[in-house]
């Protein structure tokens, strides 16, 4: 919810801090991302490897 508050913060629109709070979410609670960064992966490498399941996550609730 913080990302939330802190791209509302920022100017964001309201649509594009709720996706990226609910991208947030689904990377944390869906994929291995916190397991990749304990391992000592890279962020930005980390997402990469991550972002297809996101996709998949989200075009499951559509």
């Amino acid at each position: 919810m913080s990302e939330l508050v802190t791209d509302m913060a920022k100017g964001v629109s309201s649509t594009g801090a709720v996706r990226r709070a609910v991208v947030a979410s689904v990377r944390h609670e869906d994929t291995p991302y916190d397991r990749l960064l304990m391992e000592g992966v890279p962020r930005d490498e980390a997402r990469a490897r991550i972002a297809d399941v996101i996709d998949r996550v989200l075009a499951g609730w559509s």
